[in-house]
């Protein structure tokens, strides 16, 4: 009987070639991200007739989010993308800190209170179902 033994080979990746930034530990959270921003596009736009435009009639939406995980250029494309394609909204984004703990309690404490310090927001998950409870996501 004829014994097979297979070889182990090197795996390559041509994406990798191609773009730079590209890595397989920041696809999933590259990904992730620019899904969930385009998810919050319709919702971007949604928010944009609260308030009221400036002189040369750009309104100004402000996005808290998170600390980005992986190459935080990308993310800015997103929304540099955003802007192009909705020439009279600017985008200001503005990081909470990394613990999560501390972005929960900024947006329990400012979703309660009603804050209008931003206009759209990025939370994890697992907060949804909370803030949908209370009424403070929706």
């Amino acid at each position: 009987m004829k014994k097979i033994v297979m070889k182990k080979t090197k795996k390559t990746s041509t994406t990798a070639a191609a773009y730079p930034w590209y890595t397989d530990q920041y696809l999933p959270v590259t990904l992730g991200y620019s899904i969930l921003l385009l998810l919050l596009l319709p919702l971007l736009a949604g928010c944009v007739s609260k308030k009221e435009p400036s002189q040369d009639g750009v309104t100004t939406i402000v996005f808290k989010h998170g600390k980005i995980a992986g190459d935080p250029a990308l993310f800015r494309k997103l929304i540099d993308r955003f802007e192009a394609l909705n020439p009279d909204i600017k985008v200001k984004d503005e990081t909470l800190p990394a613990s999560t703990d501390e972005q929960h309690q900024f947006y329990v404490i400012n979703l309660e209170g009603k804050s209008s310090d931003f206009d759209v927001l990025s939370m994890d998950v697992i907060w949804v179902p909370e803030f949908a409870r209370t009424g403070q996501a929706g």
